[in-house]
């Protein structure tokens, strides 16, 4: 979740095209990260959890950080 929040900073605080670059290559690198993690852990992995927060249908940074914090507050929900 923390390297989620500093690849989103870090794009809409960029500056330039170079920030821009680097910040999209950091949120890249976290959707592949907690995707794996999603895929190892198998209560993550039986409740389809990479697809259901890494959606492709919105930005790849800011929804899938939402669904992560409403995945957190409901983790009962989750995990066996």
């Amino acid at each position: 979740m923390r390297e989620g929040e500093k690849a989103h900073n870090a794009l809409y605080s960029a500056q330039d095209k170079q920030h821009v670059d680097a910040a999209l290559e950091q949120i890249e690198k976290w959707r592949t990260t907690f995707g794996d993690y999603c895929e190892q852990q198998p209560s993550l992995r039986k409740r389809e959890c990479r697809t259901k927060i890494l959606s492709k249908t919105s930005d790849r940074i800011t929804e899938p950080l939402t669904r992560i914090r409403t995945m957190l507050n409901e983790l009962d929900k989750w995990v066996d």
